[in-house]
């Protein structure tokens, strides 16, 4: 006699394991920072930016208006010829200047400084041109192929423009904040019924007004 017992049907286990989900989790988190680090990173326009072509040149990677825009935005200049002297004067100091990588790397930063003038756009171009050389003396330093006496002489020249890039940065922002009065109150006591006030104050007299 024939046995009609439905065998049970084997399903595949199609519920995601703790660690797939903890994945998942962790990788929306991932994608929220990204986001919200764009945006709140995000430029008025897309840096200059080159590309490679076949025949080995580089060439930009924008065109037309936008590509203007942002050469003068990075330069802080509406002046074609004095953005490209910066340009060329950053790249200059750039390690492997025909590496597509390495050109962009550099033109981000002097666009990510987004300078406002044309003193603003030197000033960024010399910060990114000593951080540059800053790099390229320290990974000398750190060369063990390199002698002991020249691996000394990259590490002291590159502490040295360390230290020319924080006064170019304190340059940069004392520029950027001239003209700008600050008024730092270190202590202050009122007595009960008193009233502190800091700034000029005009006082009414019988002779006139006088400033205090």
């Amino acid at each position: 006699m024939k046995n009609n017992k439905m065998k049970p049907i084997k399903c595949k286990n199609d519920f995601p394991t703790k660690q797939e989900v903890n994945s998942c989790q962790d990788e929306n988190k991932i994608k929220n920072e990204l986001r919200k680090w764009l945006n709140d990173h995000r430029y008025p326009s897309a840096p200059c930016a080159f590309k490679a072509c076949e025949n080995g040149k580089l060439e930009f990677a924008n065109s037309g208006l936008a590509q203007i825009l942002s050469l003068f935005k990075s330069a802080g200049t509406c002046d074609i010829s004095f953005a490209n002297k910066i340009h060329n004067q950053v790249l200059a100091t750039t390690e492997n200047c025909t590496e597509v990588g390495n050109v962009n790397a550099s033109l981000a930063a002097i666009f990510g400084i987004q300078p406002l003038d044309e003193i603003e756009g030197m000033l960024g171009a010399q910060m990114v041109a000593t951080h540059n050389l800053a790099m390229q003396c320290m990974a000398s330093g750190v060369n063990k192929e390199n002698s002991i006496e020249l691996r000394t002489l990259r590490i002291e020249s590159a502490v040295k423009l360390c230290r020319t890039f924080t006064s170019q940065m304190e340059a940069l922002n004392r520029y950027r904040n001239r003209g700008q009065q600050r008024v730092k109150v270190e202590h202050v006591t009122v007595q009960a019924g008193g009233q502190a006030i800091v700034g000029n104050v005009l006082a009414k007299g019988g002779g006139g007004e006088h400033e205090k």
